[in-house]
């Protein structure tokens, strides 16, 4: 059995965070053209094996980052950049947002849904 994923930065990110002592982030290290490289994802079923294979695993969320360029209007010189988040409903669970505007409990499934915090 290969391992290819590792806990890492867990001093660093989180710390703004109540529960980021915690808190974990899991990165996928891989070898690409002989150089070794690591990004913020994970396989498919690793939020499942976790938690039913530790039971000290509190809950799981998929995050996201994603830089978006917002128009309030058609004028090309109307766009706003904003970095913004896409995570797992989860995510409320894990990270402990001020929720400026929205219900994060009444999230929509299938549809595109905006917390702001």
């Amino acid at each position: 059995m290969s391992v290819a994923t590792v806990v890492l930065d867990d001093l660093s990110y989180d710390t703004h965070w109540s529960k980021g002592d915690r808190s974990y982030r899991i990165l996928t290290k891989f070898n690409r053209g002989g150089e070794n490289d690591k990004i913020a994802q994970a396989f498919t079923g690793m939020s499942a094996a976790l938690q039913e294979n530790f039971p000290e695993v509190e809950d799981v969320s998929g995050i996201y980052v994603h830089d978006l360029d917002l128009k309030w209007n058609k004028a090309p010189s109307e766009v706003i950049q904003v970095s913004s988040i896409h995570a797992d409903p989860s995510i409320c669970n894990v990270l402990d947002f001020t929720i400026l505007l929205s219900t994060p409990r009444a999230i929509v499934a299938g549809r595109g849904n905006v917390i702001i915090t």
